[in-house]
């Protein structure tokens, strides 16, 4: 079974949000979707391709992520050249373009805007980091220190809203995003 959230708080304690959701799932086996409410998934068969991903490679990766458009612009997560493009069409044409890649691509971390593991994992790990701004990095340290590994399914792709609102005018509201 795959539980999908979208986990907020208005505390800005996200890990602890995220663990109140964790927490809900009955089963060890259980999958997780964690997903920011700025993401978007563009093509219908989003959820055949989280699916099929936990069934290839659900063995060998403790965490999955996505690609996207938006986030720290050192993120590994990035697709080229679709930071500032706001047209829908060119993500959406994006999505269908990564639906022909196979495979997963490891890396260190994945972003929270998207993440992907099992019940046994949180609870191995100890769950989510609470009031903390790096509560995904820390948890996927974590992971990885115990011998996990992480990775990016190579078909999908999220649109991300990301700092789209405070990249030129930061407010109070976005500051836990700075």
């Amino acid at each position: 079974m795959i539980y999908t959230f979208t986990p907020f708080s208005i505390e800005k304690n996200f890990g602890g949000a995220i663990n109140k959701c964790c927490k809900i799932v009955p089963n060890d086996n259980d999958w997780i979707c964690i997903r920011d409410g700025d993401t978007m998934n563009l093509t219908p068969d989003w959820g055949k391709v989280i699916d099929a991903a936990i069934f290839a490679y659900g063995e060998d990766y403790q965490i999955l992520g996505s690609w996207t458009n938006r986030l720290n612009k050192n993120s590994k997560q990035l697709i080229p050249g679709m930071y500032d493009e706001f047209n829908i069409l060119h993500h959406y044409m994006k999505a269908i373009e990564k639906t022909k890649d196979f495979g997963i691509t490891e890396v260190n971390l994945v972003a929270g805007f998207f993440m992907l593991f099992q019940k046994k994992t949180w609870r191995v790990v100890g769950g989510f980091n609470e009031f903390d701004k790096t509560f995904d990095v820390k948890f996927c340290n974590i992971v990885r220190k115990c011998g996990g590994k992480i990775g990016i399914i190579n078909k999908l792709y999220m649109f991300h809203l990301y700092r789209v609102w405070a990249d030129k005018n930061p407010s109070s509201e976005t500051k836990h995003l700075l």
